[in-house]
């Protein structure tokens, strides 16, 4: 297939700035596997949709603050998003740099208040490797809490110059169910969910269970080639539990469906089933990537937001529901004025 199939038009203003107020109340686009028919609804309202003996498959990783603003000695603004610690070394990190003309390797990037440098220690060919020079008394970890702003994507605009003004989206840009530090993103699909409808949804039946998937540059990696099959993962770590394989072997014996929530909670299960045959307890990286005609062994359905055109993550979700259907969808959703990306409205394909 070629990239320009998996194009659709999405108004710049469609694209959500900030969440909505009441994170279950936000629009639910239920989209009908076999026939495609899409049916409008609020989110709260997924529990019509579910039923007793579903299970509901959750991403508990955790958004670190992985953005820092840093400063060359001319005092021109340098935007830093942290990606990974470098195994062998706290200090050692894999970073992106927004500005990469004049930097070179020992350059050194200040930051406002603190006796901390960043020092540039490789230039990659797609990143940076830095070194952390700490001031006497602070590690890196709290230095990043101390320091750093929610990594949130280019298309939601910010313009904070320090980190008061940060809070919120610190607090919005995180599951109610999450966990354990390691993601620059968040698995937006879980940003919907609030304590009260889980509640909701237990008392009904419907079971829960975690996995985890750190997510990097391999979810939002952009496709540059033309034929989408040649396109490469970046790879990302992830854990299954010995509890999560029982509750979903459990449910695939007895008949009951496997509902992932967002595409990590896909990759993350689709994984373990093309390594093992099964889903399996595991820790590894995940660098699969599912175009059409692949095959998916553990889902019956998935809760995801609405994702960019040309994106690895629509390329997903066409795999799935198909590409007629699921680009009709987005096109009546954009119709409907539902609002996209990682701030915006949910579907439930079931």
């Amino acid at each position: 297939m070629k990239l320009s199939d998996y194009f659709y038009h999405l108004p710049k203003e469609a694209i959500a700035q900030h969440p909505s107020k009441e994170r279950d109340k936000c629009k639910l686009l239920v989209i009908d596997k076999e026939t495609g028919k899409a049916t409008n609804r609020r989110f709260f309202e997924v529990k019509d949709y579910l039923k007793k003996g579903d299970l509901l498959v959750i991403n508990n990783t955790k958004v670190f603050p992985a953005r820092l603003i840093g400063y060359k000695p001319t005092e021109g603004k340098i935007d830093i998003l942290l990606i990974a610690r470098i195994p062998g070394a706290e200090e050692r990190w894999k970073a992106l740099i927004n500005k990469r003309k004049g930097l070179f390797r020992g350059f050194l990037i200040h930051f406002k208040g603190s006796g901390t440098l960043v020092e540039i220690d490789q230039i990659k060919d797609d990143h940076f490797e830095i070194l952390f020079k700490l001031e006497k008394g602070i590690d890196v970890k709290s230095f990043i809490e101390q320091n750093g702003y929610a990594p949130l994507p280019p298309y939601i605009k910010r313009k904070h110059e320090n980190i008061s003004e940060d809070k919120e989206d610190i607090l919005n840009y995180q599951t109610v169910f999450a966990k354990y530090d390691g993601s620059i993103a968040a698995p937006t699909a879980g940003l919907h969910f609030t304590p009260e409808l889980m509640s909701q949804l237990k008392d009904m039946g419907v079971g829960f269970t975690e996995v985890t998937l750190h997510v990097g540059t391999g979810t939002f990696k952009p496709v540059k080639v033309e034929n989408v099959e040649d396109h490469k993962m970046d790879k990302e770590y992830y854990e299954i539990s010995a509890q999560a394989v029982a509750d979903i072997n459990k449910a695939k014996s007895e008949g009951r469906r496997v509902i992932a929530v967002g595409t990590t909670a896909i990759r993350t299960l689709e994984s373990s089933f093309v390594k093992h045959g099964r889903v399996t307890a595991d820790s590894d990286w995940s660098e699969l990537y599912i175009t059409e005609g692949g095959k998916f062994g553990v889902i019956d359905g998935v809760i995801t937001n609405f994702h960019l055109p040309e994106s690895t993550n629509l390329i997903l979700i066409c795999a799935f529901l198909g590409r007629e259907k699921t680009l009709k969808a987005y096109n009546e959703a954009v119709t409907k004025r539902y609002t996209f990306y990682s701030y915006g409205d949910a579907t439930l394909i079931i």
